[in-house]
């Protein structure tokens, strides 16, 4: 009982505290025992050595990437006279090689003698024919002409430049297929009833090709002002 109280005794548990602090601490002043393992478990921690599935990945930042700009009226309108010259390239190219074909085989006949074709009383079937490859031909010729001409008239205005290359293309069917239907069956000297496809070809025809007249007779003028225009700035003074 007596040692017990010595013990508890504040000069004993004094030194006692002291002892033990001194023996957590080095003589050089380094940290004790329990503060460098404490250290040296917190410098070891890092994000990095936790397992791949605790990890949270991070998506890749994406690249801002501009808006395109609007095309301007010019670089529109440039694109929709490509386009409209395009499609009368393609189907001129491709109705004069038809049409070259038909002549060829009309040849044929011709070189065969097939009654069918030269006999007297199918002359009308002859001559709508004739005139279906030739109709067929020379409007094979100007939508190729209709085509390279719309690069010379960007003025023209989208609807009317339409409704002539449709009218265009649609006389360039109309025409030649009328011609052709009407010297099928021929009713005493009088051709078929397919010749009725050959008036509206004709107006649509009219059409188109006033409409064009119409606007290369604009531009034509339009490049005069732009021209004299020109020349006065030009002029010194």
């Amino acid at each position: 009982m007596t040692t017990f109280a010595r013990f508890l005794t504040p000069a004993t548990l004094g030194e006692r505290l002291l002892h033990i602090n001194e023996g957590l601490r080095s003589s050089k002043g380094e940290p004790g025992r329990i503060e460098a393992r404490h250290s040296a478990c917190c410098r070891g921690f890092r994000p990095t050595n936790l397992p791949t599935h605790l990890v949270k990945k991070q998506p890749p930042a994406r690249a801002s990437v501009p808006p395109a700009p609007a095309p301007s009226p010019a670089e529109r309108t440039s694109g929709e006279i490509t386009f409209v010259s395009r499609r009368h390239l393609r189907f001129g190219w491709l109705a004069l090689l038809v049409f070259l074909v038909l002549g060829a085989v009309l040849e044929a006949l011709h070189a065969f003698k097939v009654p069918a074709y030269l006999n007297v009383t199918n002359s009308t079937r002859r001559l709508m024919w004739s005139l279906a490859h030739a109709h067929g031909t020379l409007l094979a010729l100007v939508n190729l002409a209709f085509a390279a001409s719309l690069s010379l008239m960007p003025d023209w205005k989208a609807h009317w430049r339409d409704i002539a290359s449709v009218g265009l293309i649609g006389a360039s069917l109309l025409l030649p297929t009328g011609f052709f239907l009407g010297g099928m069956t021929v009713h005493g000297g009088d051709p078929g009833v397919g010749i009725l496809l050959v008036p509206l070809g004709a107006a649509l025809l009219f059409g188109s090709v006033l409409l064009a007249g119409l606007a290369a007779n604009s531009a034509s003028t339009g490049g005069s002002q732009k021209g004299s225009v020109r020349k006065q700035k030009d002029l010194p003074q």
